[in-house]
C-alpha cells in the first residue's frame, strides 16, 4: 500500500468522488483565501457580500436573521421590477432578457394588437415601479433614487443614506409582503 494516503472530498463542483491530493487541496485552499480576503467580502463566502445590498443589509441587521433576509429578499425585488420595466422599454440590462421575463417582443411589421399588448405590458411594470416608489417616497422624496443606486446600479450607499435606506428596505419589504404586518411592524427596523 502506499505511504501516502488520498482522502476522498466530496464537492459541489463535479458530481462524484473526487481525490486530491495534499499539493491540490493546498493550492485549492489558497485559492480560497484569496477570495475570501476581497475586501468586499469581508471573509464570508456568501454570494450575497458581493453585492452592495447585501453588505449593506449584512450590516444593518446581521444581529436578526429574518430582518436580513426580508431586507435583502425586498431589495432584490425592487431591481427585479425595475430591471424588467427598462427591459421591456428596449433598454439592455445585464441578466435579464425579455424571453426570460415573458415580455412581448414585437416583430418587424407588428399588428396594433401585437402593440397594444406590448404598451400593456410596459403600463403594468411601470405600475409596479410607481407602487414602489410611493412607498418609499413616504420615508423621503430622496428614497427612490438612493435605492436604485444600491439596488440597480450596485453603488455602495454614502453613510448620510444609510438610515433612509434602512427604513426603505423595511418598507419595501412591507410591501412585497415579506413581514408580518404587526402592530409594532413598521417601528421595528
Amino acid at each position: 500500500m502506499n505511504s501516502t494516503t488520498q482522502r476522498i472530498v466530496f464537492t459541489t463542483e463535479v458530481r462524484g468522488i473526487v481525490r486530491r491530493t495534499p499539493k491540490e487541496e493546498a493550492a485549492q485552499r489558497e485559492i480560497m483565501a484569496v477570495a475570501l480576503a476581497q475586501p468586499h467580502r469581508r471573509g464570508s463566502d456568501d454570494p450575497r457580500m458581493a453585492t452592495p445590498l447585501g453588505r449593506f443589509v449584512e450590516k444593518t441587521w446581521s444581529h436578526k436573521e429574518s430582518l436580513y433576509f426580508s431586507g435583502y429578499r425586498a431589495g432584490g425585488d425592487y431591481a427585479r421590477d425595475v430591471h424588467a420595466a427598462l427591459v421591456a422599454r428596449g433598454f439592455k440590462v445585464d441578466g435579464f432578457e425579455p424571453e426570460k421575463l415573458g415580455l412581448v417582443g414585437l416583430p418587424d411589421d407588428p399588428t396594433p394588437a401585437q402593440i397594444a399588448a406590448q404598451q400593456a405590458q410596459i403600463a403594468q411594470l411601470d405600475r409596479a415601479v410607481a407602487r414602489a416608489n410611493e412607498t418609499l417616497v413616504e420615508v423621503h422624496a430622496r428614497l427612490p433614487r438612493a435605492m436604485e443606486r444600491l439596488c440597480c446600479t450596485l453603488i455602495d450607499p454614502s453613510p448620510y443614506d444609510e438610515d433612509m435606506l434602512r427604513a426603505g428596505l423595511w418598507r419595501l419589504a412591507g410591501h412585497y409582503g415579506l413581514l408580518d404586518r404587526g402592530i409594532n411592524s413598521l417601528k421595528a427596523y
